[in-house]
């Protein structure tokens, strides 16, 4: 039995179990039933998916390899997708590195995004009053552009009265936005 079938639409059937939580990452989930379950992929799934994974394992290359046949067009717009992830970067809490100078000079001109930045000095644009969730929003409907949130950071992981341990770890998606939250409750 084929492990999975990728369709036109986007949608993805995986009959193995083993495959499931690896496809949720970058797909959501639409039904389920004893047999199969079936995903839709979406540019901001895919891009969640690359954000929060720690991986270099190819998500399309592990689709290849899994699927009897996949559609052209569903393989060009993985690729395209693929392709814009990493052109913006977190580079600090507020600070966006762009690889692109035209990208850099449409954020700077954006009728939205230009009341919220304070600084920009070549391809790093320093952002305020503008939450994270809501400039990742902007980022992926109005450039079709996802924010690459993979960053390191010292976090505190014990305090206590007299001392503070750090430890160096990723921080994925979801995390750095609770962790941006809590430190400051406005983002």
């Amino acid at each position: 039995m084929i492990p999975l079938i990728v369709l036109p639409n986007f949608r993805i059937i995986v009959f193995q179990k083993e495959l499931v939580e690896v496809i949720r990452h970058f797909a959501d989930s639409e039904a389920y039933n004893s047999q199969s379950e079936t995903f839709i992929i979406t540019a901001s799934s895919y891009w969640k998916g690359l954000n929060k994974l720690n991986t270099e394992q190819d998500f399309i290359e592990m689709i290849k390899n899994l699927a009897e046949k996949i559609p052209q067009n569903v393989l060009k717009e993985l690729e395209n997708w693929k392709n814009k992830f990493g052109e913006v970067s977190l580079e600090k809490e507020n600070c966006l590195k762009i690889v692109s100078a035209s990208l850099v000079q449409e954020i700077l001109n954006h009728s939205v995004l230009k009341n919220f930045i304070y600084d920009q000095k070549e391809n790093l644009i320093f952002f305020k009053d503008i939450s994270l969730k809501d400039l990742s929003k902007i980022f992926e409907s109005e450039f079709n552009c996802p924010i690459r949130m993979r960053v390191s950071k010292k976090v505190v992981v014990y305090k206590s009265r007299t001392e503070t341990f750090l430890e160096e770890k990723e921080i994925f998606y979801e995390e750095l936005l609770n962790l941006c939250s809590q430190i400051h409750p406005h983002l």
